[in-house]
């Protein structure tokens, strides 16, 4: 991608001590083959095992096919500690699409900030979370020069010009060639994965890319919100 300068030769052999070859959804579609009864995800009184957050990950991400996005697509993501969060991030990875981490409490002045400096397509997350009303700052964004095609609305109603992300989801169908078609837009386990923040301090943070490198597959708590 434009702007990245991907790992020389040198730092791939020596990172590669560290991670395996293969990516976060390989390492995860392993983990729901072995352990096909565990837990993956809890929230409140929600329980999700492995086998049934890979079928939410593979709605999700046929979804977001068909909303157009796809390889080196860059997405705001924009979401709090949710089960939703999860698939979506997996299914982001799915299709070769690169989040724009966001935190909950961030705003206006960072969607701004975002959004122009990565060109992203698409911004995911709640109409409100907290005392933030999201809509009206990504609507005035789409409006006036960003490149935002996607709001996508989590768990909240999506207003007028929005995508409701529960209505994507239920209009997505599975088949048994589903998991054969994803696997045709499945990255590389050396392309970048994700841009996250660098804190600056006084200013706006920047932002360093992170390679497609596996997980802890283990249980996830999601705590309650953090505001």
């Amino acid at each position: 991608m434009e702007g990245v300068r991907p790992y020389s030769d040198e730092e791939y052999s020596e990172y590669r001590q560290y991670w395996l070859d293969m990516t976060i959804n390989e390492a995860f579609d392993r983990t729901c083959d072995n352990s096909p009864d565990r837990v993956a995800l809890v929230e409140g009184e929600q329980r999700l095992t492995f086998p049934q957050v890979r079928r939410l990950v593979q709605k999700t991400a046929l979804a977001f096919l068909k909303l157009g996005l796809g390889k080196d697509s860059l997405v705001l993501f924009h979401l709090p500690n949710w089960t939703e969060t999860v698939y979506a991030y997996l299914a982001l990875k799915a299709i070769g699409a690169v989040p724009v981490l966001l935190l909950p409490r961030q705003g206006r002045r960072e969607l701004e900030h975002f959004s122009g400096l990565t060109e992203a397509v698409a911004w995911i997350g709640p109409a409100r979370y907290g005392k933030t009303e999201y809509i009206p700052i990504v609507t005035d964004l789409k409006k006036h020069g960003s490149h935002l095609e996607h709001i996508i609305v989590v768990r909240d109603e999506a207003p007028a010009g929005t995508v409701s992300f529960t209505q994507i989801m239920e209009e997505t169908e599975l088949t048994e060639e589903t998991a054969g078609y994803l696997a045709g837009f499945s990255p590389s386990p050396t392309m970048f994965s994700i841009l996250a923040q660098q804190a600056e301090p006084l200013a706006c943070p920047s932002w360093y890319p992170q390679p497609i490198t596996p997980i802890s597959l283990k249980p996830i708590a999601l705590p309650g919100p953090l505001n």
